[in-house]
């Protein structure tokens, strides 16, 4: 009894020192969900307001949400109304042209509308009569009023854009001296009863819409901070004071508040001190269901001296912090393509910067739905991590935000294995990388995992299937006990290659290239297959891998019996796919080979296709590929799904002798041939367009089968 208790304390022990004392080995715990990835990973404003922008097709591509409209002057409410004195309800009192075309480049991007009313930075003097409480606090409510009418609802020719998010004002404490506040000329107690008025009419208008403000100036103070643009100390401090008597006036008159909106230009981790804070005193004032939203923020810009890699760093280490730390929303100020400090997300003219690849980093983390545990209970203060997981995978994302110092890196992900990573290099371009053994100083790191099922359920429905055969090409090379190069197809002009020219593992995949060579000869790799290790009968093959559709090309993943394993007077050929003469089809076949006679018979008129329906990216796309096979039949699938069978009881071939041999062992072959000048079987030819190498990448294939139906050879030197 004493000796089970001291075990068990010791081992209770050593797993707490191994998450508090081990700060460099990250702990992953994908099978265990501690929250959704939340979209934090916004903008307020963007480089163009046009359809079919190709530089706003990055936020897309980023699986954005939400961009803040702040700032874009032509949706200030004086723009749209700008004639207060007008009749609120004739819609020729509203100019709707300007942020028409605004809001509709936004949900073009794949983005919803974050909808600022108020007015943006403006001159106290120039603009001052737009700065002053409105006379009429209930006529300003009903103009928004109109503005979500016409942008949800449809009203004067509108929209039907479902915006969820309506936020009152921007930065009313912008400054203390009335005479320079660029936002708000006015009372604290003028705001505060717009807001009231304001945001009682709105939610009885739309009970389902989310009101709330207030955009505050932030919450320097707290930490000491004279972050950019908010001068003295003092200064920092009415911010705080602003939000506390904010708080305890809405609290008085039981106003609405959806969400709570702030922003901050300073360093992570006294970010994460300010939501701490804001939840606190929101909790504490009664609204502790407010969503809290910070939606306008940069790192610190005046700490990122150039938009280097460490300026990503920095910015992502935020995105991390603020998932970590729940807030509901963000929206990085700004995305315009001026290459400035406060718009760190691209260059002029538009190209990306390290900070845009933090983003749609996050943005891939966002896709995959939910947030994985990550056990450490500390990691050194200058990381920062969160991971993810979905039924598209799982992924973890590092930032080490250090100036000078590299973070040795080990990950323990239980059952998941690394299976690629990326970063962003000294010239800011995004690439992939093998797995380092440390997280430089200034750098982040996108990494990608894979987990082997051992149990399936088969596509066709017939029951569960066990894993009993695989490779993940997680090795430095090609693993000998599972492959051997041998040459299955052959033409004189075409170089069957058993080196890295040709066929290599790199990066987690079995990579292989097919050249034109200086000389004008043509190489490509011998025959991946595994004739010699293994040959297998009945199960689920699949495999997920790039495949080239090129012209010319003709990449293969086929099976053939061997004569060790053959009961019938013919060698069977399977061809889980071919590609040739197509941009976005894959062929499937069987054959019979009579190696007495030479005679050789197709399945012929009953090939069965797979066409692509979305092929102009398709050389870039990975797919599933699998091949299943019963006592009955032999079917075949596309990422996932079958796309059509062949009945193994129904003969083909002018012998009539039966299918006897679709029951024989096969091996796998895998081929990235090519047609030539020279090529006896006929189809259009690489050619002087042809872009070299023709690269064929298999990220991993493994076999699945019943219990009690299917079984493994071993072929080892045969």
């Amino acid at each position: 009894m004493i000796k089970s208790f001291f075990s068990a304390l010791l081992a209770f022990i050593v797993s707490v020192s191994q998450l508090v004392f081990t700060p460099n080995v990250i702990r992953i715990d994908f099978d265990n969900v501690v929250d959704e990835i939340r979209p934090v990973h916004n903008i307020g404003r963007m480089p163009e307001y046009e359809l079919n922008s190709e530089v706003n097709k990055y936020f897309t591509d980023a699986n954005m949400t939400s961009c803040r409209t702040h700032d874009i002057n032509c949706t200030d409410i004086y723009r749209i109304f700008p004639d207060f004195s007008a009749d609120v309800n004739d819609e020729s009192s509203y100019r709707f042209a300007d942020s028409d075309k605004v809001l509709a480049a936004i949900v073009d991007a794949g983005m919803e509308p974050f909808f600022r009313f108020g007015i943006s930075y403006s001159d106290p003097v120039l603009h001052h009569d737009y700065l002053v409480p409105p006379t009429d606090y209930t006529k300003w409510a009903q103009i928004c009023e109109h503005i979500i009418l016409h942008y949800n609802e449809g009203w004067a020719n509108g929209f039907e854009y479902d915006i969820e998010y309506w936020e009152i004002w921007n930065e009313p404490e912008n400054s203390d001296d009335i005479n320079d506040n660029h936002f708000w000329i006015g009372s604290d107690e003028d705001f505060f009863r717009l807001y009231d008025v304001s945001a009682k009419y709105l939610k009885e208008k739309f009970p389902a819409l989310k009101i709330g403000g207030y955009g505050s100036c932030g919450f320097y103070a707290l930490t000491k901070t004279n972050a950019v643009n908010t001068g003295s100390t003092p200064r920092n401090q009415y911010f705080v004071t602003y939000f506390e008597n904010f708080l305890e006036y809405v609290q008085e008159h039981n106003s609405p508040m959806d969400f709570f909106s702030w922003h901050s230009y300073t360093v992570t981790k006294k970010n994460k001190q300010y939501i701490s804070y804001v939840r606190e005193m929101l909790a504490n004032a009664g609204y502790g269901e407010c969503e809290i939203i910070c939606d306008e923020w940069n790192y610190n810009p005046t700490e990122n001296v150039k938009i280097d890699r460490r300026y990503g760093a920095n910015q992502t280490s935020m995105l991390i912090m603020f998932q970590n730390e729940g807030l509901d929303l963000a929206h990085y100020y700004c995305a315009i393509a001026d290459g400035g400090l406060h718009s760190g997300m691209f260059y002029k003219g538009g190209k990306p910067t390290s900070a845009y690849y933090g983003f749609r980093a996050f943005g891939q983390l966002y896709k995959l739905g939910y947030q994985a545990e990550i056990k450490n209970r500390k990691l050194r203060e200058d990381l920062y991590a969160v991971a993810a997981t979905g039924k598209d995978g799982q992924a973890l994302l590092i930032s080490n935000v250090s100036d000078k110092k590299d973070r040795k890196l080990r990950i323990d992900a239980g059952d998941y294995t690394v299976d690629k990573c990326w970063t962003v290099n000294e010239n800011c371009e995004w690439v992939e990388i093998p797995i380092p053994d440390k997280i430089e100083a200034g750098t982040m790191l996108y990494i990608t995992f894979k987990n082997v099922p051992d149990t399936i359920k088969a596509p066709d429905n017939s029951g569960e299937m066990h894993l009993v055969w695989h490779d993940e090409f997680n090795t430095d090379t090609l693993d000998s006990t599972k492959w051997t190069l041998r040459a299955k197809m052959r033409q004189s002009d075409i170089i069957n290659g058993n080196d890295e020219h040709n066929v290599k593992v790199e990066n987690g995949e079995l990579v292989m290239r097919t050249w034109k060579e200086d000389d004008g000869t043509y190489s490509t790799n011998t025959s991946v297959t595994t004739d010699g290790t293994m040959s297998f009968k009945y199960g689920y093959l699949e495999m997920y891998a790039n495949v080239p559709f090129v012209d010319g090309c003709w990449p293969s993943f086929w099976m053939q019996s061997k004569d060790i394993h053959r009961t019938s007077q013919y060698m069977t050929e399977i061809d889980m796919f071919e590609i040739y003469n197509t941009k976005n089809t894959v062929r499937t076949d069987i054959h019979k080979w009579y190696l007495d006679t030479g005679e050789h018979y197709n399945i012929g008129g009953t090939e069965i296709f797979y066409k692509f329906r979305k092929s102009s990216n398709l050389n870039n796309e990975y797919h599933r590929y699998g091949f299943g096979w019963t006592p009955e039949k032999m079917y075949f699938t596309v990422d996932g799904k079958i796309y059509g069978s062949y009945d193994l009881s129904k003969d083909f071939g002018d012998r009539n002798d039966g299918m006897q041999g679709f029951h024989d062992p096969v091996y796998i072959i895998f081929n990235n041939f090519i047609f030539t000048d020279n090529s006896s079987w006929k189809n259009p030819a690489v050619n002087e367009n042809t872009e070299w190498p023709i690269t064929y990448k298999i990220d991993w294939i493994r076999l699945y089968q019943k219990d009690g139906e299917g079984e493994i050879f071993d072929d080892t030197g045969c």
